[in-house]
């Protein structure tokens, strides 16, 4: 399947270089179905990503803090604080990593006003012991909280509101009408269950005092990957099996369907 595929997005592509600037107009779908077919090719290559990162997973065994060796190493357990606390505009709690996005409604339109990103030094802790976690260049897989403002806002509209408050964003336009906000909301809280895929290594001579188990922080290894999520191991295989599957199959399905509309609708 994917040798086919692989052969289909690359004729796809031949043809949208070599042809396509000759039938494309602003008005009809041809952008549309441009885009589509170069969508689904770029699917299809993050797919083998997701692929590799799922084997990753499937194939590390999950170690304990106490037995911790330097190197790759798997470890589920509880977050606990170090020092830090980041405190989250929109659900209000001190928590040790954030990741937020505010985006305005315009009409059709949807701007990005504001995105930010933090993440502290924490523990991870499991009836064994304790490990220090550097979550610095960590590729984060959390479950994403929504509030809005507007008619479809549901119970969050209070939420969104005090969090655009702390971030100095007016809800009202000069003109005195109320905006529409859509705002997302990644957040790892203390004592919540965590998963981390790193690399284990020494922490430098003067740097050790109390820091956990053994001397040792769990972090980014050059050319490793370092994956963090709030779901526990199986549930996290799963997630990216669904990913696999709709880059690996839906990508060149995308990609042959729009340019067989496209062969349809202009020759």
């Amino acid at each position: 399947m994917s040798k086919n595929a692989g052969w289909i997005l690359v004729l796809a592509g031949i043809f949208a270089v070599a042809i396509l600037p000759e039938y494309i107009k602003d008005d009809d779908w041809s952008w549309w179905l441009c885009l589509g077919m170069l969508a689904g090719a770029w699917a299809f290559i993050h797919g083998w990503d997701v692929r590799r990162k799922k084997r990753m997973v499937e194939d590390t065994a999950t170690s304990k803090v106490r037995s911790l060796a330097i190197g790759l190493v798997e470890l589920s357990g509880k977050a606990l604080p170090f020092k830090q606390l980041f405190h989250a505009p929109f659900s209000g709690e001190d928590v040790l990593y954030c990741h937020y996005t505010v985006s305005e409604h315009v009409g059709r339109d949807t701007h990005l006003l504001a995105e930010y990103e933090a993440g502290y030094l924490f523990y991870l802790e499991d009836e064994t012991g304790k490990v220090l976690v550097d979550p610095a260049k960590a590729d984060w897989h959390l479950e994403a909280r929504q509030y809005q403002t507007g008619p479809f806002s549901g119970d969050t509209e209070e939420s969104c509101l005090r969090g655009l408050e702390v971030l100095g964003v007016q809800a009202r336009s000069r003109a005195g009408l109320r905006r529409r906000f859509t705002c997302e909301e990644w957040t790892l809280r203390g004592k919540e269950d965590v998963y981390v895929l790193g690399t284990a290594s020494n922490i430098p001579q003067g740097q050790r005092e109390g820091l956990g188990n053994e001397n040792v922080i769990v972090g980014k290894g050059e050319g490793r990957p370092f994956y963090i999520s709030d779901k526990p191991e199986n549930a996290f295989v799963g997630d990216l099996g669904i990913e696999l599957g709709l880059c690996l199959y839906g990508g060149p399905a995308l990609t042959v369907v729009c340019l067989a509309v496209f062969m349809l609708r202009y020759f």
